[in-house]
């Protein structure tokens, strides 16, 4: 079975509880604003006459907002651009 992102949102949503409302401030945690009838045909099946597909990109930026509501925002992130991570060096001894 092929998994579509909106496969990912049912199965997150159903596996955290979330409620439509949840899910509307988790994309609002990473400035983005959808209505909740847009994200009502995101859940839906396929076979729905409502249904939408779900984009990568707002997939992305739900899994970044659901980061934030689960763990918190944070003060002082480590990177300035979480998509460019630094890279991290280990030290000789740590063989």
């Amino acid at each position: 079975m092929e998994y579509r992102n909106n496969h990912v949102l049912r199965k997150l949503r159903y596996a955290l509880n979330l409620r439509e409302n949840d899910i509307k401030k988790i994309f609002l945690l990473d400035d983005y604003k959808v209505e909740e009838e847009t994200i009502t045909q995101y859940l839906s099946k396929e076979d729905n006459p409502l249904f939408r597909e779900l984009s990568d990109d707002i997939l992305e930026r739900f899994l970044n907002g659901l980061i934030t509501f689960k763990r918190g925002k944070q003060e002082n992130p480590k990177y300035k651009n979480p998509k460019k991570p630094k890279r991290v060096l280990m030290p000789k001894d740590f063989n």
